[in-house]
């Protein structure tokens, strides 16, 4: 998950490496958009 540059690369990352996302807590696919509003919410 380091040296991402986009959110399209953290998507494509998760979708190929199911097992790094379940390892992170993420139980459902992981799409932009959440990404995106999250990113937003954060400094």
């Amino acid at each position: 998950m380091t040296f991402r540059e986009s959110l399209r690369d953290i998507e494509a990352c998760l979708s190929t490496q199911p097992a790094v996302a379940y390892h992170l807590g993420l139980r459902t696919r992981v799409t932009r958009s959440p990404l995106a509003r999250a990113n937003e919410e954060r400094e």
